[in-house]
């Protein structure tokens, strides 16, 4: 009944403040344009959600939410502190007000506010709901930009610093959770048979110059199909993916990219993983290993396309003086390769003798590369089974997640900001569920905890300790040997020392004494 009575009065009181704003508002709303019209009732509603929001938040804090019982992150008994302390918070329909209790960890000492956990508060003023929105904004656009769009669609001003520490705090929560494959995992019930994993690399320009970021993409492939209209191919589809990026090497990319393809059903019942990826040998080197596991079998594509680039370059030496016949013998070896796999290819390879040095070279080079992905490029038996053959999709994913975001015009990124940034834009364009469950965690809460714990970076290298020097051995002084000392400070020429009152009677500027 409590409960009830003050909700009552809350909405007494925005009854209040809406007539009040309308009044205030209708000269306006009677004579503008709609698009007037709107804009004033935007900022006339984010009034009157000020006094609901701050209404209900103040209520709140008189009931359970604001009662402490333990600190949850070490256990230790909290401590009131003095009375209630005010905390104004900016979201989504307005800016609200209100006072609650405040707590330390008598273990740890923190400070710890029990209804800002329970409302998923952090340490700056937006409530999770405008930093979600903000998130997103920032994930595709700079940071002052990102800004300047929330405000254009709904009327809250928030700078870009802000929003930049906003991102980054993000990312390094994203960070966390990524190194625990059950976050965000797919529920059991539905989980795929088939996993499509993809992995390509793009680089990224940081401020000693660019470093390659590594993308990976994981998602469920069919059992829907789709029918090519120009080839009349038929493949598998692939259903919303989820993506993950590091700077890392590739020792430490691979773990990653397992991780989400965990998340996504890999180990828990997945039968089968199809792995496409371009000639890099880093790719390779790692993917079978990592996704070997009994009772999947792994698929391992090398792109098409990829393939394809290494058939035109031999067209060019071999037939570079003559176009039309050079566009033959790859439109020959190309179809070839589709249709009846490397053998007929590396065939008309062992047949071209009598090159000059150059041609000779490439074609020599040539058989090497296709022996060794001979087994990846068993095109028609892929094509048979309806698996993608092209990895045009990771490809447009590198240029998604990083070139579309981190290498716009003059943009120059630590390593710690092109990665936190690189988290976030992955989650924000990875599965929709992935997104929810993440905001679904507090992870304002979460960022702040995260902050406490986390160890002071040296800039620099610490200095190498130095030995003290051995003490100076110095002979004993005899009685005949000392000379008395005068025990008092010389005092001479010092302002201190000219009297109580000599200040008063110095210039401001006056020069300090030797």
């Amino acid at each position: 009944m409590e409960g009830t009575e003050k909700l009552a009065a809350v909405v007494a009181a925005a009854v209040t403040k809406l007539e009040a704003e309308l009044t205030r508002a209708a000269a306006g709303l009677l004579s503008e344009d709609l698009l007037v019209v709107e804009h004033r009732l935007q900022q006339v509603f984010r009034q009157v959600g000020s006094v609901v929001g701050s209404g209900v938040l103040q209520a709140r804090a008189g009931g359970a939410d604001g009662q402490a019982t333990g600190f949850p992150v070490c256990g230790g008994r909290l401590h009131l502190v003095g009375a209630a302390r005010a905390r104004t918070v900016l979201g989504l329909v307005g800016e609200y007000r209100f006072a609650r209790a405040t707590f330390t960890c008598g273990r740890c000492q923190a400070g710890h506010a029990p209804l800002d956990a329970a409302l998923g508060l952090g340490a700056a003023r937006l409530s999770p709901a405008l930093a979600e929105v903000l998130c997103r904004a920032a994930a595709a656009l700079p940071f002052a930009e990102a800004g300047e769009s929330v405000a254009g669609s709904l009327g809250v001003t928030v700078d870009g610093e802000t929003i930049r520490r906003l991102d980054e705090g993000m990312g390094a929560v994203i960070e966390h959770d990524q190194a625990d494959r059950t976050a965000w995992a797919l529920p059991a019930a539905a989980v795929p048979a088939c996993l499509l994993v993809e992995a390509d690399g793009v680089h990224t320009p940081l401020l000693d110059g660019y470093h390659e970021t590594k993308v990976g993409r994981v998602a469920a492939l069919g059992p829907a199909v789709r029918t090519d209209p120009e080839t009349g191919r038929v493949t598998l589809v692939a259903q919303p993916s989820s993506f993950c990026s590091t700077l890392e090497g590739t020792e430490a990319f691979f773990p990653r990219l397992t991780r989400e393809a965990w998340r996504a059903g890999f180990t828990r019942g997945v039968r089968q993983v199809v792995f496409i990826a371009d000639g890099g040998e880093w790719i390779w080197h790692q993917a079978r290993t990592q996704f070997s596991h009994p009772g999947v079998e792994v698929v391992e594509i090398l792109d098409y396309y990829h393939a394809c680039e290494h058939l035109a370059a031999v067209a060019t030496a071999l037939h570079g003086a003559e176009p039309v016949r050079a566009a033959t013998w790859f439109a020959d070896q190309r179809h070839a390769l589709l249709h009846q796999g490397p053998a007929p290819l590396l065939a008309a390879l062992d047949a071209c003798l009598d090159l000059d040095a150059p041609a000779s070279d490439l074609v020599r080079r040539t058989p090497a590369y296709f022996t060794a992905h001979a087994a990846r490029m068993d095109y028609p038996t892929f094509a048979a089974r309806h698996f993608p053959l092209g990895s045009g999709a990771i490809e447009s994913a590198c240029k998604l997640l990083i070139s579309q975001r981190e290498k716009l015009s003059g943009m120059r990124w630590s390593p710690a900001g092109a990665q936190k940034t690189a988290n976030l834009r992955a989650l924000a364009r990875s599965t929709p569920a992935c997104w929810t469950s993440f905001w679904a965690s507090h992870p304002l809460v979460r960022a702040r905890r995260l902050a406490r714990a986390a160890p002071p970076v040296l800039a620099t290298a610490p200095p190498a300790e130095v030995p003290p020097p051995p003490p100076v051995l110095l002979p004993t002084p005899t009685s005949a040997d000392v000379q008395p000392t005068s025990t008092r400070i010389a005092t001479a020429g010092k302002p201190w020392a000219k009297g109580k009152d000599h200040w008063r009677h110095s210039p401001i500027s006056h020069p300090r004494s030797a």
